[in-house]
């Protein structure tokens, strides 16, 4: 039975084991350094159960809320940490109700930037193994809307969750990290990166959910030959009208995201699928997740946030006021299991929650062609809007990017208003220039915040229509990044006809990128080229740039996708045309980006490869409207 009444003692004696333990106060050199509350010291505080006492966690099948559960140490940045209540002062039971965002939480610990709490996962009950963690956190209300930390889970020595920087003015945030076989926990409050002035944040309902003698850990990595289907794997086919994405969860599981045509249009639906693609039941309902917005092309692509929740931006056909001839688009937001997020409220009548439709959007703006979320919940939007040379034809276009707010206004701190636009020509008075068009297709974040934008550029004049893959680095601000070619922009494949195609970009760890596009010659072959940080090329004739099919002819790469491994090597989708008939393929580089032998000789058929992904356990999974496993 889930453990809510045992041990109800043990948490009370905490602090009074404690107030002598590390309550002294340290004079402070520099008072800012304190905050205006701090009377000139600080009152670090830390507590450590004494040697021989650990007392392993008696933890059932079911929920168990760590509230009941011994802790083996802690620290706090301000007084004691508090239970079931607020930190409040540097006194012990001077704090308050939990309470974040107006709601007041009965189960919890109270504490102050910079903290640790610790616990063993280990159960004393013989084949009970735990494999999930959830609940919230959130800046405590006593501190009004001021003060930042960010909080962190660390699982035996490695940080697994990570809820980026939270102020007093956000709700509370949930999470879920997978404890499948972790003993060593750790949850850490940091003081956001400033000071710890009125760091005061709550950890709401911690509770560790075990079972007897299962595990949801992903399954092993697959043994057999290296590129090869994983007969342990089943084939996803969702059965929507189209699928236009897919993405792996942390704990391997895998989402179908794309449409449902219905009475209404076709719905905006969501599947989830587990590590070996049997269908995840607990998923939405009975697996599934759909949304009437109209009718809709589909997400342009799914993101996770750190505690869990799904985000996609997708369009719809309700008008979008002043110009209805252009589609709308909405931010949809899913909490972990499925269920339409309720802080996401769409204005339509009768539409679900979990939908909130950007009005924010500037006139101008033609089409969204992908998006991605920031860990704060903050989106980022690319595509394209009409110049003002031309705002009602459909000649030159300039590249648009935007960041939007959770809640779809758009970001003020971000670029011009929240916008960043990268103008085309409007030809200076040349009677020879036609037009020019600059269209965002592709977007990534770097661990740092920067964005980087991948476009293709199309300018026709004098006859001649030439086209180039551009590449965009701003900074966290929307400013363009100096850093990149000097002015934050490099072209990286330029041709005389317009058929260029950027389809991906990624990043390495070493912090140079990699662009996937579509060549120029009579062959369209895929030229998957690497560059430094600064924009200079890293490529040469035999490593990264052209691919060659497996039969030689050249392989087609219009909407690829690549997916970089964790030995670096780098996984990417084509098509291959040869005696008349298509084949659709998986190939994958070596590090130094020469072919990979090893992997089906290089490439490998597969149903479909309008995507490909690595799952936390190696396995790849390829495709949209057909999911494949392969072993890695």
């Amino acid at each position: 039975m889930p453990r809510f009444t045992p041990h109800a003692l043990l948490p009370l004696t905490l602090p009074l084991l404690l107030l002598a333990c590390g309550q002294n106060p340290t004079p402070a050199a520099v008072q800012e350094d304190l905050g205006p509350y701090a009377n000139g010291a600080s009152y670090p505080w830390s507590y450590t159960q004494p040697a021989g006492t650990v007392t392993p966690l008696v933890l059932d099948p079911g929920a168990n809320n760590l509230y009941y559960e011994p802790i083996l140490s802690a620290t706090n940045g301000w007084g004691p940490i508090e239970v079931n209540r607020s930190n409040g002062e540097q006194q012990v039971g001077d704090g308050r109700p939990l309470t974040v965002a107006g709601k007041t939480y009965d189960v919890g610990y109270g504490v102050h930037a910079d903290s640790e709490l610790r616990w063993s996962l280990k159960s004393t009950l013989a084949g009970v193994m735990c494999n999930k963690l959830d609940g919230y956190v959130g800046m405590d209300d006593e501190v009004g809307d001021r003060g930042s930390v960010t909080f962190q889970i660390w699982l035996d020595g490695a940080k697994v969750w990570d809820s980026g920087v939270m102020t007093g003015k956000d709700g509370a945030r949930f999470y879920s990290v997978d404890t499948t076989g972790k003993t060593d926990l750790r949850l850490v409050v940091t003081n956001g990166g400033d000071n710890f002035y009125y760091d005061h944040a709550d950890w709401i309902q911690p509770t560790v959910h075990c079972a007897q003698g299962s595990t949801t850990t992903p399954p092993p990595a697959p043994g057999g030959p290296s590129g090869t289907i994983d007969p342990t794997f089943h084939t996803i086919n969702a059965g929507f009208t189209r699928v236009s994405t897919t993405a792996v969860q942390p704990d391997g599981k895998i989402i179908v995201a794309g449409t449902i045509l219905t009475a209404g249009g076709l719905d905006v639906a969501f599947a989830r699928y587990n590590p070996d693609g049997t269908p995840d039941t607990g998923f939405g309902q009975a697996g599934r997740t759909t949304l009437h917005l109209g009718s809709s092309s589909g997400p342009l692509r799914v993101s996770l946030l750190p505690d869990g929740r799904i985000v996609a931006v997708a369009s719809s056909d309700y008008t979008r006021n002043p110009v209805p001839d252009y589609d709308q688009f909405a931010i949809i937001r899913l909490l972990p299991d499925g269920s339409p997020d309720p802080t996401a409220n769409t204005p339509n009548p009768g539409d679900a929650k979990g939908a909130i439709l950007i009005s924010s959007l500037p006139s101008a703006v033609n089409a969204l062609y992908d998006a991605v979320a920031q860990s704060d919940g903050k989106i980022i939007v690319v595509g394209e809007s009409f110049h003002p040379s031309s705002p009602t034809t459909d000649m030159s276009k300039d590249l648009f990017v935007a960041r939007l707010m959770p809640d779809g206004a758009l970001d003020p701190t971000f670029g011009q208003g929240g916008t960043v636009i990268v103008p085309a020509s409007d030809g200076s008075g040349d009677p020879d220039f036609v037009s020019q068009k600059i269209t965002g297709t592709r977007v990534l974040l770097y661990p740092d915040g920067r964005v980087l934008v991948g476009a293709v550029d199309k300018y026709t004049q004098s006859g001649y229509n030439t086209s180039s893959q551009l590449v965009v680095r701003l900074l966290p601000n929307g400013t363009l990044d100096s850093t990149l070619d000097g002015d934050g922009m490099v072209t990286t494949l330029n041709a005389r006809y317009q058929l260029l195609q950027l389809s991906d970009l990624a990043l390495l760890p070493d912090g140079r990128f990699l662009v996937l596009g579509r060549s120029t010659n009579s062959a369209l072959p895929c030229e998957l080229r690497r560059f430094n940080p600064d924009g200079s090329p890293a490529f040469d004739a035999t490593h990264f740039g052209l691919i060659p099919g497996p039969t030689g002819e050249g392989t087609h790469c219009n909407n690829a996708r690549m997916a970089v491994q964790a030995d670096g090597k780098v996984l990417f989708t084509s098509t291959e045309t040869a005696d008349s008939t298509d084949s659709t393929l998986v190939g994958r580089l070596n590090a130094d980006g020469t072919l990979d032998k090893t992997f089906g000789g290089g490439f490998v058929k597969v149903p479909n490869a309008n995507e490909v992904l690595v799952q936390p356990n190696g396995r790849i999974v390829v495709g949209t409207t057909v999911v494949t496993g392969l072993n890695p």
